[in-house]
């Protein structure tokens, strides 16, 4: 069979959206732009009988055997693509210490993690720490970091005034988010102080981010639900 090129004249006003990819299917070539949406058994089911596969002159059986390929082919993009960005949301960011070492959200995997976004700005940072500290020491020795995480320049909190930030909370890990990369990945469409966020053991965020503390409300009990849970997973 002569290859036989299909006109994107043939498939305007269809309703599928381009996809750039072009492959040979069996010497005959078709524009693929016509398959962007291909998702559902119920549309490759209705893609067969597409007049683009019927123009060409593909049997029932080719043009089942063609979609196919392409409903396996697009989902394997689909996990690639979904891997990709995983990995690129665990490796964007880091964190600073006071002693100016260099902490990777990849070093926390393994472990569940409590973030507490917060900074010299927040009226409830001091409370927001002592919280903290609860939570630290009810899980010590288990597989849980709780970090207290200043969003603030090294010109608006020193190292010094950082490492001195936690008091008596001496069971929390103090952090510095400097750029704020992670506090703009993490927080969504907060962006407030303080954010709680946990990932986690694959550093992956867990739920929806905690805006705001309330010291009356049961802080410590709420946390301590999701983390029982991700421990036992």
């Amino acid at each position: 069979m002569r290859a036989q090129a299909i006109r994107r004249e043939d498939y305007l006003g269809t309703g599928v959206r381009p996809l750039i990819c072009r492959p040979f299917i069996q010497n005959v070539r078709l524009d693929l732009q016509c398959y962007a949406d291909l998702r559902t058994s119920r549309q490759l089911s209705s893609l067969q009988r597409h007049p683009i596969l019927v123009k060409v002159g593909f049997g029932t059986r080719e043009r089942m055997n063609i979609l196919t390929r392409l409903n396996k082919l697009l989902a394997v993009i689909a996990m690639l693509s979904c891997s990709v960005s995983i990995v690129s949301a665990q490796q964007d960011f880091s964190f600073g210490t006071a002693d100016g070492q260099t902490v990777p959200i990849s070093s926390m995997r393994g472990k569940v993690v409590v973030l507490l976004f917060s900074g010299v700005q927040d009226p409830q940072r001091r409370e927001g720490l002592a919280a903290l500290e609860s939570l630290a020491k009810r899980y010590q020795g288990k597989d849980v970091k709780v970090c207290w995480v200043s969003v603030n320049s090294p010109a608006e909190l020193t190292d010094a005034q950082l490492k001195s930030a936690g008091g008596a909370a001496t069971s929390v890990n103090l952090l510095r988010d400097t750029n704020q990369a992670a506090f703009k990945r993490l927080s969504g469409k907060l962006a407030q102080l303080p954010t709680v966020v946990i990932l986690d053991r694959q550093s992956n965020a867990v739920g929806q981010p905690r805006g705001g503390f309330n010291p009356n409300s049961d802080f410590i009990n709420d946390l301590a639900s999701t983390i029982d849970g991700l421990l036992r997973r």
